[in-house]
């Protein structure tokens, strides 16, 4: 089994470049609308939705533009890569919402787009 796409919801529509683009390193893939119809089938939504899939070479996501208020939640996303530091500060300098909880052995990272969606950054592994 493999992860097909992570689907989320974000109400600044300016966060796909700069967030998941710039941030992120995701290349913006294609931009569709889910219509009434299907909207109101699948999620109960009563208007047409737009999407945004952004995609690297092994992480998709669908971004959902929305200005629904959304609950709160402890949902997050946690992504592996080679380089933590540099897209910790990398959010801190554009003002995203950067997190670094120290612990003994290592600090957790998160990161936050401008829609609350939460990024925990672990560094992969080398393995020799």
């Amino acid at each position: 089994m493999e992860l097909g796409h992570i689907a989320l919801s974000i109400k600044y529509p300016e966060d796909i470049i700069k967030f998941y683009g710039e941030i992120l390193n995701m290349k913006f893939i294609r931009k569709f609308v889910i219509n009434k119809e299907s909207a109101n089938e699948i999620f109960s939504e009563n208007s047409a939705i737009t999407v945004n899939v952004v995609r690297n070479a092994k992480l998709s996501f669908e971004l959902f533009i929305s200005n629904k208020p959304s609950k709160i939640l402890y949902n997050h996303i946690c992504i592996t890569v080679k380089n933590r530091e540099e897209i910790f500060h990398k959010a801190l300098a554009n003002r995203y919402k950067s997190i670094r909880i120290k612990r003994n052995s290592h600090d957790l990272l998160f990161v936050k787009d401008k829609s609350d969606n939460t990024f925990e950054l672990q560094e992969q592994k080398v393995i020799n």
